[in-house]
């Protein structure tokens, strides 16, 4: 079993695969919006995962 620690958030995007790179955009709008820096982020499946942190 493995634990995860953090504070997440999730959403359900609809559509083409092709649109991921505006959902990822979405997503890190949406963390700054609650007061969050998006420091890592990874899709359903874990192929596009970003470790850049915009500090």
């Amino acid at each position: 079993m493995t634990t995860l620690s953090g504070d997440f958030i999730t959403r359900v995007f609809e559509g083409s695969y092709g649109h991921a790179k505006d959902w990822m955009h979405v997503m890190k709008t949406a963390a700054e919006a609650a007061g969050h820096t998006a420091k890592q982020t990874f899709d359903l499946a874990g192929l596009m995962s970003s470790g850049s942190s915009s500090a």
